[in-house]
């Protein structure tokens, strides 16, 4: 059930991916925790979007989060529960972008380049003995219309728990009509034909999702998918054109955005492991039963920084 959910919501992505094809420049974020929704269809008058959603009972959260700007994409997931009932919810974003590569000697001319996407993610999800299903799910996917060509790159990362055991399976595919291919640990490379003068689509989306099952009792169960550090455009390389590099260009877009350089921050030391969330969640929840122990219903809930 839970499967057909998640290509339900990634079907609805890819419908509101598909209405961005008319648009110049457009960002879309959205957010759904169970019963609470946040959702910003495509708007190409903004600089940036977000969107958030909580949903929570006594012993039990989930955020959803996302954030989308030209070349940035963050999404953010969270589930937890000490209940009987299930909890979870999806956060996805979205740009796009019309692209030009500008040689005035090379106007009209065939040329081929890389677009490069570096990514960040952290999956995570645990479930005590006997306990209830949990799965985190991460995608970034990557669509260009190119001279009459399409371009497609996907990154999937699914971890799912039950019965204390956790698996973690990873898949990701850059492919296009030439059938060339280019994946590196957190990077996404794809090789496209162009013309100069002449713009090109170029759009980009990621999503999260964490789901709590139902279960017959009430062990704890929590889920986390973190992309709040990714993903970010970073940058063009080996332009060529007739087989000879052509380091001589300037970049146009629709949106004004300036794609020559790449948008990758500095790294920085991270504050700390999803695992270590996940942990936090687990004395979240202990304190809560406690609290509750006493009749109360006050729900505290401390999400770490990115």
């Amino acid at each position: 059930m839970k499967k057909l959910l998640r290509i339900g919501r990634m079907m609805l992505v890819a419908f509101s991916f598909l209405s961005c094809y008319s648009a110049q420049a457009a960002l879309y974020t959205m957010a759904d925790a169970t019963s609470v929704k946040d959702y910003k269809d495509w708007q190409d008058g903004a600089a940036t979007l977000h969107s958030k959603a909580t949903s929570a009972g006594i012993n039990s959260i989930t955020v959803q989060e996302s954030i989308a700007s030209y070349g940035v994409l963050k999404t953010y997931s969270s589930a937890q529960s000490g209940e009987l009932y299930g909890i979870g919810g999806w956060a996805s974003a979205g740009w796009s972008d019309r692209i030009t590569m500008n040689n005035e000697a090379l106007t009209g001319k065939h040329g081929v380049l890389v677009l490069n996407f570096s990514y960040t993610d952290q999956v995570a999800a645990y479930s005590e003995p006997n306990g209830k299903y949990v799965s985190g799910f991460y995608n970034n996917q990557v669509d260009v219309l190119s001279s009459n060509k399409s371009y497609h790159a996907e990154i999937q990362h699914t971890i799912s728990s039950a019965n204390g055991n956790s698996n973690f399976p990873f898949r990701g595919s850059v492919s296009d009509f030439a059938g060339q291919r280019t994946l590196q640990p957190n990077l996404i490379s794809m090789v496209i034909d162009f013309v100069w003068g002449e713009s090109f689509l170029l759009a980009q989306t990621a999503s999260t999702d964490c789901n709590v099952g139902y279960t017959l009792s009430e062990p704890f169960a929590s889920c986390a998918a973190d992309s709040f550090h990714s993903s970010y455009w970073a940058g063009i390389s080996d332009v060529s054109t007739d087989g000879l590099a052509v380091s001589s260009f300037t970049i146009s877009a629709a949106s004004g955005t300036d794609y020559s350089r790449s948008f990758v921050p500095l790294p920085v030391p991270e504050p700390g492991s999803l695992y270590l969330m996940l942990a936090g969640m687990a004395f979240t929840v202990l304190r809560l039963t406690l609290k509750r122990a006493r009749h109360t219903s006050q729900f505290y809930f401390i999400r770490l920084g990115s």
